[in-house]
């Protein structure tokens, strides 16, 4: 008896795979008609009669379908291919956004510390200012891409020489002095357009501004540290302090120029202890509070 059952069992699992191949398989031929072959009705498929069958599909919708042998699969490679091509040209929209936005965010900042130098030099005229702040951002701009090429050559040496400092310092310095007169001709080319518009006056007041006034607060510090500095001292530490203004100006960040200054105080700072002076209790003069002019006037 089990055996009958189970061959019962096997009879209806047989036939209802053949039932739902027939339900899937519509027989299709490339620019054929379809013909449906309709499945063996057994009493033994174990449907009930008030169960219905899955539908089948029309004849009549799978007539005529026009396909050629491979052109699914070139409608297929086809779409994919256009798929892609969409997401590319979707990337390089977003790239050319990304750019624009972050050129016209370097514009706006460029601009910003152009007018903050501009505001200091009591310009009336209104186009002229305008003018000159466009030489100055045009100068922030051209610096940085000189700057930029010359990191871009820095990077590469510094990742092909590796762990060797020594090779890397010189392969370094070989860049800086490559870039040297790139940034001497642009600097030439920068002052040369701003002493067409600005005085002597207002043209150092823009090279303060573009060196964070570390002339005039340097030299005031060494005024005050070491008040019996003779004239020909002055002269000597404001000479060295503009020298190295000119050079800081070039540079791409702060931290450059402050570098540069960096130097030449220590240049300052020598000259002054060979002349004799201590500079440990020159830094005490700083701790004093600065004496007003009607202080020292007799009453």
């Amino acid at each position: 008896m089990a055996e009958v059952k189970k061959t019962v069992n096997m009879t209806k699992q047989s036939v209802g795979i053949v039932q739902s191949l027939t339900l899937i398989n519509t027989w299709l031929q490339p620019g054929v008609e379809c013909q449906v072959k309709p499945a063996a009705v057994s009493t033994a498929s174990g449907l009930g009669t008030n169960q219905k069958p899955l539908k089948r599909f029309s004849s009549k919708s799978c007539r005529h379908t026009g396909l050629k042998p491979g052109v699914n699969e070139r409608w297929i490679v086809l779409t994919l291919l256009l798929a892609w091509a969409a997401s590319i040209v979707t990337c390089l929209a977003a790239d050319t956004n990304s750019f624009a936005n972050s050129e016209a965010a370097y514009t706006h900042t460029i601009n910003q510390r152009a007018d903050k130098i501009v505001a200091t030099l009591g310009v009336a005229d209104t186009n002229k200012t305008l003018r000159v702040r466009d030489i100055i951002a045009g100068q922030y701009r051209d610096l940085n891409k000189i700057h930029e090429a010359r990191d871009v050559q820095i990077k590469t040496l510094k990742e092909k020489v590796g762990d060797d400092k020594t090779a890397a310092n010189a392969a370094i310095q070989a860049v800086r002095e490559e870039t040297k007169p790139k940034l001497d001709k642009l600097h030439g080319e920068f002052l040369t357009k701003l002493s067409a518009e600005l005085s002597a006056e207002q043209l150092d007041k823009v090279k303060d501004g573009l060196t964070y006034g570390v002339l005039p607060l340097t030299y005031g510090v060494y005024l005050k540290m070491y008040p019996e500095l003779t004239e020909e001292q002055k002269t000597q530490i404001k000479a060295w302090l503009t020298e190295a203004r000119e050079l800081a100006m070039d540079g791409s960040n702060s931290d450059e120029k402050h570098a540069v200054f960096g130097k030449y105080k220590g240049k300052i700072n020598n000259y002054l202890s060979k002349a004799g002076y201590n500079a440990k209790k020159a830094e005490q003069n700083l701790k004093k509070p600065a004496v007003k002019p009607s202080d020292s006037q007799p009453k």
